[in-house]
């Protein structure tokens, strides 16, 4: 999500290329227990649903624990869900913020991590193709790192 405007970027360009990287970093723990989007255990990315975390997340009445059992009550639970991976991404012109947040019902925890990149080291032009723009393969690396990281993080916890 972009926290300066409140909107999805799922379905953006920049949006596409970050869930590539996420969603490879949950596969590199796939065989540790961790299923990504498994039936009838997954939130489908829906307006309602992104809107629904949003509201909660940038709800400024609610304190840090109200938001993450309000997420826990009214997304995970009724969802048969047991983490929520997200995350922001600011784009301030020449530096791109990425931030991952893994929102984690068993625990009811929210933990995140921070990448920032240089506008040129975040977007490259695909090798086999000039004209289509990709995640630069350090700011993949370190962006499916970062998500491995914090999956493995609340697994031992």
């Amino acid at each position: 999500m972009d926290p300066t405007t409140g909107s999805s970027l799922f379905h953006t360009k920049e949006g596409v290329l970050l869930n590539h990287a996420i969603v490879n970093g949950i596969k590199f723990l796939s065989s540790k227990q961790i299923k990504h989007n498994e039936a009838n255990h997954s939130i489908k990315d829906t307006d309602y649903n992104f809107k629904t975390l949003v509201n909660i997340t940038f709800d400024l009445n609610l304190t840090k624990s109200e938001k993450i059992s309000k997420i826990i009550n009214e997304m995970m639970i009724p969802n048969n869900v047991d983490i929520i991976v997200t995350g922001q991404y600011i784009d301030k012109g020449k530096v791109v913020y990425v931030r991952p947040i893994i929102i984690e019902a068993l625990g009811q925890k929210i933990i995140t991590k921070i990448a920032i990149f240089q506008k040129d080291q975040f977007i490259c032009k695909d090798s086999n193709d000039q004209n289509v723009k990709t995640l630069c393969p350090y700011a993949y690396d370190k962006i499916a790192a970062l998500v491995t990281e914090l999956l493995e993080s609340i697994e031992y916890n």
